[in-house]
């Protein structure tokens, strides 16, 4: 059973009104922000709410950046981890809880053809439509697979081929060094604490960002995006 769940934003609701996968229930905006969706909207053949700015400020929470419009719709149906396309590489989160951080490292996924990112359902950020404000649209093309336990998720994947490459910036491996000739599923930890023990103890291989000047460590969605650029 699919909840309904709300996003705002015009990236997040641009990609959510041209998604012909999602089901829209209701659209609320401005004036300025129906001028500005028009064609996206028509596409929907949905009929929005004109509405004030102060009408859509109660429906959320406080200082979000709402750019005058909210969609509501459905969720997507929960994705299984073996429903994956192991012919692509997949990142795997140990503990992000910033719904920030997440929504940061779903638009980079997105950009960078990442179909799937594998979360723990204890960990997962709780506020979805914060996520979905910072993937700026990524939420659209990428899939939150949440498990119960990460370290049998990565048995899974390596049973189906995968190389298991932990981000550390103490490893001795620069990620230089991680070639993209298979299937490799990405791990990152949180920030400060890094990977689990039993999650580093998986892996394959750790790798590190090697960075010239006095500061090491970097924000995890910086470290994602350098590192599937680097694939």
């Amino acid at each position: 059973m699919t909840e309904n769940i709300e996003i705002y934003g015009m990236h997040a609701c641009v990609h959510a009104l041209k998604n012909k996968n999602r089901e829209i229930i209701k659209i609320f905006v401005t004036e300025n922000a129906n001028q500005r969706l028009r064609a996206e909207i028509e596409n929907t053949k949905i009929n929005p709410e004109i509405v004030s700015v102060k009408f859509i400020d109660r429906m959320l929470s406080d200082n979000a950046v709402h750019q005058g419009v909210v969609v509501i719709l459905k969720e997507f149906p929960k994705k299984q981890i073996t429903e994956i396309d192991t012919k692509k590489n997949i990142l795997l989160l140990d503990q992000i809880t910033d719904p920030r951080n997440l929504g940061a490292i779903i638009r980079i996924a997105a950009a960078f053809g990442i179909e799937d990112i594998i979360i723990t359902k204890q960990f997962k950020p709780k506020d979805i439509s914060l996520i979905a404000k910072a993937s700026s649209g990524g939420l659209e093309y990428v899939s939150l697979i949440e498990v119960t336990n990460l370290s049998r998720a990565i048995e899974q994947l390596k049973e189906t081929g995968y190389w298991v490459a932990g981000l550390d910036s103490d490893a001795e491996c620069n990620i230089q060094e991680l070639k993209d000739s298979k299937q490799v599923a990405i791990i990152m930890g949180e920030e400060g604490k890094g990977l689990r023990r039993l999650t580093r103890e998986k892996c394959d291989q750790m790798y590190k960002i090697k960075t010239l000047g006095k500061i090491t460590s970097l924000n995890v969605s910086t470290a994602a995006a350098i590192t599937l650029y680097s694939l």
